[in-house]
């Protein structure tokens, strides 16, 4: 059982280590079926003379070899399966980290909305602000022109007055 404070990286190079050693025993199983077979061929090879000796010699050679490339093959494919399982973690870090990030962006994205709604009010605040001062300026200036008016008016007045004593 694997210990769970084992990365993965550990559990997957023991993996690796376990299907080698497995092919190695198969390889060697594979190697001991045969052998009877050897024994059994070469008794009459001898028997029948060198030609069927040396074919018997070279299949042999040639099985070996054949045993040689699987054996490499099989290496190969181990190498291959752990290759693909780390990247195949890469690729689940890579969604983490795109699913993070498009988290991320739905966040900016509502932040933004809600800035542009804030800066839509406070424009709106500020255009009622505008139009009030528009019309306490025209207020101001129609009070401005009526004091004036006044002024002038009492200033006749006093005049009239100082002229009448």
């Amino acid at each position: 059982m694997a210990n769970p404070c084992k990365s993965k990286e550990e559990i997957a190079n023991e993996a690796i280590k376990h299907a080698l050693i497995a092919l190695r025993k198969r390889h060697l199983n594979e190697e001991g079926a045969h052998a009877p077979a050897f024994a059994a061929l070469s008794r009459p090879i001898a028997s029948q003379g060198s030609e069927w000796k040396d074919k018997a010699e070279s299949l042999q050679v040639e099985l070996q070899q054949c045993y040689k490339a699987q054996s490499r093959l099989s290496e190969q494919l181990v190498e291959e399966i752990a290759e693909s399982k780390a990247l195949k973690a890469l690729i689940h870090e890579k969604e983490a980290a795109m699913i993070d990030l498009q988290k991320e962006l739905t966040e900016v994205r509502d932040e933004c909305s809600q800035t542009k709604m804030d800066l839509e009010e406070k424009i709106k605040a500020l255009e009622v602000l505008v139009s009030e001062n528009k019309e306490l300026k025209a207020q101001l200036e129609q009070m401005t022109i009526r004091a004036t008016n006044a002024e002038t008016e009492n200033k006749t007045l006093v005049d009239r007055f100082m002229l009448e004593k």
